[in-house]
């Protein structure tokens, strides 16, 4: 089971890195210069940065680090998927899911408590980024 889920996880994020490429192709080839606006740039950051979260927290062994880095990478795949339900959204879903199950994988090794605190932090803090990215790039 558990590498049928690591197969499935390491496919949902190749699916959101073929959407964040398709994304900046697509705003590349509109020729209005979309690409170069501040908000364009913050999505693109921010889906690359929810890519390197998920590669880096599947790495890694030590559960408190892997429960916060794949649930940051997790909030950030969910946030992107609801703002671009209607595009490139559609593509981070599967990412924002596989990301939210392999985080929980690590909750079993440092107790519920501890890992409700973490990924409520976590999430915290990536609506609170989140947020001021999209207000300051607008």
């Amino acid at each position: 089971m558990t590498h049928l889920r690591s197969w499935l996880t390491g496919v949902a994020f190749l699916v959101a890195a073929s959407g964040l490429l398709i994304y900046v192709i697509v705003l590349h080839n509109e020729g209005q210069g979309d690409l170069g606006t501040s908000r364009a740039q913050f999505f693109i950051f921010v889906i690359a940065a929810a890519l390197i979260l998920a590669v880096v927290g599947l790495a890694l062994d030590r559960p408190r680090l892997r429960l916060t880095l794949l649930s940051a990478s997790g909030f950030a795949f969910t946030l992107m998927t609801l703002i671009g339900i209607f595009s490139i959204g559609l593509l981070m879903f599967p990412a924002a899911a596989a990301a939210l199950i392999a985080s929980s994988s690590a909750v079993d090794r440092i107790g519920p408590r501890d890992a409700w605190i973490l990924v409520a932090l976590t999430g915290l803090a990536a609506a609170g980024t989140f947020a001021a990215g999209v207000r300051f790039t607008a």
